[in-house]
């Protein structure tokens, strides 16, 4: 049976697999059936926090009793026996005819202090992106043209995913969330925004 997924803006971890992802010795994850990656740039979240940045490189399909030695050691395994056992020990129907998928990724940003996922997905202190973005372009909040950039993205998008596809150049999702942030800080010592 092929179970059909598609890997949109996270790629969560279990805490134990958590630092070697940090340290890049661990360069992919097994996930079970086919699973498609929306985007190649997704967020590394661990129990509800959000640690960096990773880029999918590439996905492999296989089926698990084609895994190989190579296989467990860029998954950060000493062995393909400890890593099956791992894998079956997440899913515990796993066999070997079951496909699965290898997704290979590169750490490309690593936040000094995580993030909350919900801070990310409702905006910040219960006031949308979009409308922080918009407040702060009408109050003129911004100190450079970069950061006017981000602020217009932010609010024509909607959110900070849509606005990295506008946006040409490299921001990471990081550096769109401090902007953010700044400008709401900057919009309630104006007094044009309440801080709960």
């Amino acid at each position: 049976m092929r179970k059909r997924r598609e890997l949109r803006k996270y790629l969560s971890f279990k805490r134990d697999y958590l630092n070697s992802v940090l340290s890049g010795r661990k360069r992919t994850t097994i996930r079970l059936g086919i699973v498609t990656p929306r985007t190649p740039r997704v967020y590394l979240e661990c129990n509800g926090k959000i640690y960096g940045e990773l880029y999918i490189e590439s996905t492999e399909y296989v089926k698990f009793s084609e895994l190989t030695e190579k296989d467990a050691v860029r998954d950060g395994f000493n062995s393909l026996e400890e890593l099956k056992d791992a894998l079956k020990n997440i899913y515990t129907n796993l066999s070997g005819g079951d496909w699965v998928t290898i997704i290979h990724f590169r750490l490309i940003e690593k936040y000094i202090e995580p993030i909350a996922k919900k801070e990310l997905e409702k905006g910040i202190n219960g006031v949308s992106f979009a409308e922080v973005a918009r407040l702060g372009l009408a109050y003129s909040t911004y100190s450079s043209s970069k950061e006017r950039r981000v602020l217009a993205a932010i609010a024509y998008t909607g959110d900070i995913d849509s606005a990295l596809e506008k946006l040409c150049e490299d921001f990471s999702h990081r550096q769109i969330f401090g902007i953010l942030k700044k400008t709401f800080r900057k919009l309630v010592k104006m007094g044009v925004i309440k801080s709960s």
